[in-house]
């Protein structure tokens, strides 16, 4: 290389500009050019090419050009496209494989708190303190490990009317927080238990059904994984059923000084049990094909009439409403031409009825009361 540099040579930053003080350059075209102390070219400056050009080979100052330029491109639509599509594959593969706790979810204001607490003499006074302050601070995880220990403890010792109160914080801690299937399944099977030893508390049946909601959820019910497991599925929510009936039973018996609360859990039942309902007609009449009757005599339709008067005594819950639009859908979406159908206690031939329906629902829910 025949430049020579005399002084100080000219220093590039990573942002490609050339930097340098008093320095002379010995160029091949010309005089020796001096750049004042402090000059700053910018690569977007013109000079920048020629100085460039200047002070290096003739097969070197392009590739360099070229390389400073393509670094100043901007990413095209198609490189964010490819960069978004990357992040939500891996997204869904953390979360298909690394899943989080699932969340619970509905209104807890129907349960009844026990007002009694542990007398101090009680070796789980202590802990019964510690549990209900974490709960009034909402620390739900903590309180869940604080009892968790004593719980199967009480159970199989039948002491479950003496710890009543913290059998109930427990339960309230873990249908609040967010428990992982470990503590779920462990709280189902304790429920069962106590469903069986103490059969008139209301609290347990209604804590029993929350835990098992996503077995009864009508949004989350896809017939097609039925298909050869129908009948099983049916005995399991008929199971469910009973429970509720149960709990309605309870509910009818113990009219409480507390009417407010005492329609909260009829509300609860009601919605569960319209749940269950339509879920059987869907496995019993479809039998895992999702093609669904709509005649009276049909296996299952007499269910989903009940379903649909139970939403009907609801006129205005959007939850209830919700149930009852997706009932009328199904009906329609498997109705065709010059097929009769059973419909709130009258046969159809046409699907303008259920289109009716349709409409008044949409227009309930986007003018709530």
């Amino acid at each position: 290389m025949s430049d020579k540099h005399h002084n100080e040579k000219p220093g590039r930053d990573p942002e490609g500009q050339i930097m340098a003080g008093n320095s002379v350059l010995t160029s091949r075209s010309g005089p020796a050019a001096v750049l004042p102390q402090t000059r700053c070219l910018n690569r977007s400056d013109e000079a920048f090419a020629a100085v460039l050009d200047d002070i290096l080979p003739a097969d070197v100052a392009p590739v360099l050009l070229q390389q400073l330029e393509s670094r100043r491109q901007p990413a095209t639509a198609l490189s964010l496209l490819l960069l978004l599509g990357f992040l939500f594959a891996a997204g869904s593969l953390l979360y298909i494989f690394f899943p989080g706790r699932k969340v619970l979810t509905g209104s807890t204001e129907y349960l009844q708190a026990p007002e009694a607490a542990l007398p101090r003499q009680d070796p789980l006074y202590a802990i019964q303190r510690q549990a209900r302050k974490a709960l009034r601070q909402q620390d739900f995880q903590r309180c869940e490990q604080l009892l968790q220990p004593y719980l199967e403890t009480i159970i199989e010792a039948q002491q479950h009317r003496h710890y009543e109160c913290l059998l109930f914080d427990y339960f309230h801690a873990l249908q609040a927080g967010l428990p992982d299937p470990a503590a779920l399944g462990q709280a189902r099977g304790a429920l069962a238990k106590l469903c069986e030893q103490d059969p008139e508390n209301l609290n347990w049946k209604l804590f029993y059904l929350f835990f098992r909601q996503d077995e009864y959820d009508y949004q989350l019910f896809d017939c097609s994984k039925h298909a050869d497991t129908w009948q099983i599925k049916s005995i399991s929510l008929q199971a469910l059923l009973n429970r509720v009936h149960e709990a309605q039973k309870i509910n009818r018996r113990w009219l409480s000084d507390d009417r407010t609360r005492h329609a909260r859990q009829k509300r609860q039942l009601d919605w569960i049990e319209a749940q269950i309902l339509l879920l059987l007609w869907k496995l019993e009449g479809g039998q895992g094909t999702c093609r669904f009757p709509d005649d009276f005599a049909d296996p299952g339709v007499a269910r989903r009439e009940k379903a649909l008067a139970i939403t009907g005594a609801h006129p205005r819950d959007r939850d209830f409403l919700l149930l009852r639009r997706s009932l009328v859908e199904t009906i329609r979406s498997n109705s065709f031409l010059g097929n009769p159908y059973y419909f709130n206690g009258q046969v159809f031939w046409q699907t303008g009825p259920l289109s009716a329906e349709i409409r008044r629902i949409n227009y309930l829910l986007l003018n709530p009361p």
